[in-house]
């Protein structure tokens, strides 16, 4: 419950800075603020990645609060509850449901008090078929918090709380720094019909991060779509939501596998 309570308040605090930040007085397009808030319109350069790192911040605040929810469990019961839980992988399946609920509302409070904040600085304008857009939106981001959060539990849990902990955050940052390979080939100079682009677009998405970026999404309104297509890669939203579930429930099964293995977390492993 603890826990809850600081991400809910990390939620509205990152949120209304962040409008502040982004918001002015007057009309406010609601579509450009979620874009921004989605890690705004990112291109990959070597500067983009430095403030895009900044941008994780939010994202890296809420893992570390509910990074211990199911670490927590074994350095204070320990084995005198998981020796007689039978039905380990149900617990942890409990457990997984209160992190991603947790995640859900933390995305929904940091989308919708930058919307506040909006409104009430300016005018917010909301286009038509944008609450479609920020339900996914917020679904994905979530599932990433969610998957990430769900990875540095079962990481601590194998390794201990301080380095679980930085392999999270250190996986993140690495699939942002990847993102460095496509500076030098210019994928927006990379027009459809261009030798390689499909091979681009490809590994493109395979990297988690790259679902991240509403900016990146196509979508069916072509009016929208011409606010957010950023790079031609002919990202749905359902395809991200696909591929986060996918993650998530990945890291579901392995956690599932691993909760059996431990019983009780050693002092020098807590740390």
């Amino acid at each position: 419950m603890k826990n809850a309570i600081y991400c809910i308040t990390l939620a509205l605090i990152c949120g209304l800075v962040q409008g502040l930040r982004i918001s002015g007085l007057g009309d406010v397009s609601a579509l450009a603020l979620l874009t921004h808030y989605s890690l705004g319109y990112f291109e990959i350069t070597a500067a983009g990645l430095v403030e895009l790192t900044i941008s994780f911040l939010p994202f890296i605040l809420f893992q570390i609060v509910e990074g211990t929810q199911v670490f927590k469990y074994f350095c204070v019961a320990g084995i005198y509850v998981f020796s007689r839980c039978r039905k380990r992988s149900v617990w942890f399946l409990g457990e997984a449901v209160k992190i991603f609920f947790t995640a859900l509302v933390y995305s929904l409070l940091w989308y919708g008090s930058g919307l506040l904040m909006a409104q009430i600085r300016g005018s917010l304008k909301v286009e038509h078929g944008f609450w479609g857009i920020c339900a996914y939106q917020v679904l994905i981001l979530a599932l990433w918090l969610f998957f990430v959060t769900l990875l540095i539990n079962l990481f601590s849990l194998w390794f201990g709380s301080y380095p679980g902990t930085c392999a999270g955050i250190i996986f993140q940052l690495l699939c942002v720094g990847i993102l460095i390979l496509w500076e030098e080939n210019a994928i927006l100079s990379l027009l459809p019909g261009t030798d390689g682009l499909s091979t681009h677009i490809f590994l493109l998405k395979c990297n988690p991060v790259t679902h991240l970026f509403l900016a990146w999404h196509s979508v069916p309104n072509l009016e929208l779509n011409a606010l957010l297509e950023l790079y031609p890669l002919n990202l749905q939203l359902c395809e991200s939501v696909i591929y986060m579930g996918v993650l998530a429930f990945l890291a579901l099964v392995a956690g599932c596998l691993l909760i059996g293995r431990v019983d009780f977390i050693s002092e020098s492993r807590k740390h």
